[in-house]
């Protein structure tokens, strides 16, 4: 399951007792949450290449995308766009469903290869 990010955070000295002030948080950056599955098209830079995955948001707007147990960090908002917003729930990676459809060598496929595991 994935959550909505109710749990109160506080900072708390080296010996871990609480200090004054709850820790920032941001629930949303630029109209994107923690969860929410997007993709990401990047044009230019180090980091040039299609991602699809979850968003991990930061307040300074640049994301982290997790597509399975890979992750980039550092993707800049303005590149990605929403697929599915956050309902509560774990989803897996659809590239990785094992379906006959998405086989090597499948005519479904025409000339694209199929994904690499």
């Amino acid at each position: 399951a994935m959550g909505r990010g109710t749990r109160q955070m506080c900072r708390v000295d080296r010996f871990g007792f609480p200090r004054t002030g709850a820790k920032k948080k941001e629930k949303r950056v630029d109209g994107f949450q923690t969860g929410d599955i997007v993709k990401a098209i990047v044009t230019k830079g180090k980091k040039k290449g299609t991602y699809v995955g979850r968003v991990a948001v930061r307040s300074s707007g640049n994301f982290n995308i997790k597509e399975g147990k890979k992750t980039t960090q550092g993707i800049a908002a303005k590149y990605c766009k929403m697929v599915q917003k956050i309902d509560g729930y774990n989803y897996n990676n659809r590239m990785g469903v094992s379906s006959p459809l998405l086989r090597r060598g499948s005519p479904r496929l025409g000339k694209m290869e199929a994904f690499d595991r």
